[in-house]
C-alpha cells in the first residue's frame, strides 16, 4: 500500500524466460469532486534499473500494452486530471469519476534480463484528500 507522497519500493526477482508475469499492478482511487478537480502525477523510478510505467482507467490484466497512457522509459511519469481545462497531450483526462487509475510497472537491469531489479512508485495528488495506491496481488 502506498499513501500519497510516500514512495513504495518494489523488488522484482526475474525468472529466466518468464518476463511477462513480472509486471507489477497498482490502482489509485479518484473520487468525485465536482467543485475541486484532481490532478495526479504518478512516477516510477530506480537508480539501478530501467522502468516502464503504463496507466489507464481500465484494468488490462493480461496485456500491459493495452494501457492507454504510457511514459517514456527515460523519465517514467504519467499525469492525469479530472479537469478538461488542464488536459493536454501530456496531461491525460479522466473522463468519469469516481474511478480507479490502474497502473502497471515493469523494471529490469539493462543487459541483464534475469537480474533482480527494483523501483519506487509514487502518487502525488493536487487535492486535499488523501488517496491510496494499492498493489494488486
Amino acid at each position: 500500500t502506498l499513501n500519497e507522497d510516500e514512495p513504495l519500493t518494489v523488488v522484482v526477482e526475474h525468472k529466466s524466460g518468464d518476463h511477462d508475469k513480472e509486471w507489477r499492478h497498482f490502482r489509485f482511487f479518484i473520487p468525485t469532486q465536482v467543485d475541486d478537480p484532481i490532478s495526479v502525477t504518478f512516477t516510477a523510478s530506480s537508480a539501478t534499473s530501467l522502468v516502464d510505467l503504463r496507466a489507464d482507467t481500465l484494468y488490462h490484466a493480461h496485456d500491459p500494452r493495452a494501457y492507454r497512457w504510457n511514459a517514456s522509459i527515460g523519465s517514467p511519469s504519467i499525469q492525469v486530471t479530472t479537469s478538461p481545462d488542464e488536459a493536454s497531450d501530456v496531461v491525460h483526462l479522466v473522463e468519469r469519476t469516481p474511478c480507479f487509475i490502474y497502473l502497471t510497472v515493469y523494471s529490469w537491469v539493462k543487459d541483464h534480463p534475469d537480474a533482480t531489479s527494483d523501483f519506487q512508485i509514487t502518487a502525488v495528488a493536487a487535492s486535499q484528500s488523501k488517496q491510496i495506491l494499492l498493489e494488486e496481488a
